[in-house]
C-alpha cells in the first residue's frame, strides 16, 4: 500500500474475473479520456516505483499515476498461474457508480526496451470492494514467466482519506511557467508563493512553493551570470 491512512480492511471472500475493454499506448488512451470531460486528469494505477519523468512523461499528454503494489504482496507463481497484485482505492461515493473508470499500466519488454500499455478495466457493473478481480494476461511482463495475470482489489475510503491518497500521485504533462515578483526583502527572508488554480479545474488541490533565502540567492546569481555571458558574447569582435 503506497500511502498510510485508516480504512476498513476486508478479507477477500471471492474471486471475480474482470475484463479489459480497451488496451493502447498512453497517448491514444489519454485522447479518448479527454472526450469524457470529467474535469480531472486520467488516473493510471501502476506497480512501478519509478517516478522519473524520463520513464513516465509522454509529450502532449496530461495524466497522473498512482504508484504501488499490494501491501506485503506475494507473487503467486505456479506452473499454471502467475499473478501480480494491485490495490486500488476509490472514494465511497464511487461504490455505487457502475464500472468506474479504472486504468492500469502494463510494462512489457520489446527488443530489450520497456514498452508501456494502458488497459481500461470493466468490473461487470457496480464494483464490489474487498473482492479480488482477476484480469487475464495484463500484469507486468516477467522475463521468465511472460505476461502474468493481474489481481486487482478495490477498497473504498472516505473523501478525506481519498484526497490524502491522491496527494501521493505523480502528475505528468502539467509543467508550466509561473512568474513571481521578488524584492530585496524577499531575498533576506524567503517567500511562499501560491500557484494559480490547476489546469484541470479541481479547486480542492492548492499548491504552494516556498523559497528560502539561499534558493533566491542561487537563482539571482545564476541569472546574473547568464546575463554576463550574454553581454560578453555581444562584445566579442566579429572575425571574418
Amino acid at each position: 500500500m503506497p500511502y498510510a491512512f485508516n480504512f476498513e480492511r476486508q478479507a477477500p471472500t471471492a474471486v471475480i474475473y474482470g475484463e479489459c475493454i480497451s488496451s493502447m499506448p498512453i497517448d491514444e488512451m489519454e485522447k479518448i479520456y479527454q472526450t469524457y470531460g470529467r474535469g480531472v486528469p486520467m488516473t493510471i494505477y501502476t506497480r512501478s516505483q519509478d517516478r522519473s519523468r524520463e520513464r513516465n512523461e509522454v509529450p502532449g499528454c496530461k495524466f497522473r499515476k498512482i504508484f504501488g503494489t499490494d501491501e506485503g504482496e506475494v507473487i503467486e507463481t505456479t506452473q499454471q498461474n502467475q499473478f501480480v497484485g494491485l490495490t486500488a482505492f476509490i472514494p465511497e461515493r464511487d461504490k455505487t457508480v457502475p464500472d468506474p473508470k479504472i486504468y492500469v499500466e502494463q510494462s512489457m519488454i520489446r527488443d530489450g526496451q520497456e514498452e508501456i500499455l494502458i488497459h481500461e478495466l470493466t468490473f461487470g457493473g457496480q464494483v464490489q470492494t474487498g473482492i479480488d478481480y482477476i484480469f487475464r494476461g495484463i500484469g507486468d511482463e516477467h522475463p521468465d514467466f511472460g505476461k502474468r495475470d493481474l489481481k486487482v482489489r478495490l477498497l473504498s475510503v472516505n473523501d478525506e482519506s481519498f484526497e490524502t491518497y491522491m496527494s501521493g500521485a505523480g502528475y505528468y504533462g502539467y509543467d508550466r511557467t509561473e512568474n513571481a515578483i521578488t524584492n530585496r526583502e524577499m531575498l533576506d527572508r524567503g517567500q511562499a508563493y501560491s500557484l494559480k488554480k490547476s489546469s484541470w479545474g479541481d479547486d480542492s488541490y492548492q499548491h504552494t512553493v516556498t523559497f528560502d533565502p539561499a534558493d533566491f540567492r542561487i537563482l539571482l546569481n545564476a541569472k546574473r551570470e547568464k546575463a554576463k555571458e550574454k553581454n560578453q558574447e555581444m562584445e566579442e569582435p566579429l572575425v571574418i
